[in-house]
């Protein structure tokens, strides 16, 4: 087979590629998806969620309630220097003082707060974090970032 024969098999399919209704399609549909992706990814960035993540700490041992507020507002002083390039929410512990009530009674109230949305989430440390689990409660099973960094900041000052 000569070349010119296969140049011309070559050309006849090209040409038949390109008249069919699918070839035209898809060459005007490929620019409007890219396009149109690039602008879902900026809206849906633009929309993030950035309110302030308020959570409760119930700590009977009365240790690490300082070392996470300090955490935190060294954590919240990065946030605003980064809310530019990367917006996140900033963390904002509130002390929980049992005061003779039973714990039962306490997480009772504060899950009826996270309910009402007045608090993010509570955590929970007990007297001995090494030797009992600390407990986390929040209706937002999704958003692991508080607990994530209330298990770091709780691991650094154990």
């Amino acid at each position: 087979m000569s070349l010119n024969k296969i140049l011309a098999v070559a050309e006849t399919e090209f040409r038949a590629m390109v008249r069919s209704k699918a070839f035209l399609v898809s060459i005007v549909l490929l620019p409007l998806l890219m396009l149109g992706s690039g602008f879902a990814q900026k809206q849906i960035s633009a929309r993030a969620d950035t309110s302030p993540r308020k959570f409760a700490v119930i700590d009977t041992s009365g240790k690490y309630y300082d070392a996470i507020a300090a955490a935190a507002g060294k954590r919240d002083a990065e946030v605003e220097a980064m809310a530019a390039k990367l917006p996140r929410s900033r963390f904002v512990p509130e002390r929980v003082d049992v005061g003779g009530r039973a714990l039962d009674e306490v997480r009772l109230q504060l899950s009826e707060r996270v309910r009402s949305e007045d608090l993010f989430a509570f955590v929970e440390i007990p007297a001995e974090p090494d030797r009992e689990k600390i407990r986390y409660y929040s209706d937002h099973p999704a958003y692991e970032e508080l607990s994530t960094w209330l298990g770091k900041t709780l691991d650094d000052s154990l």
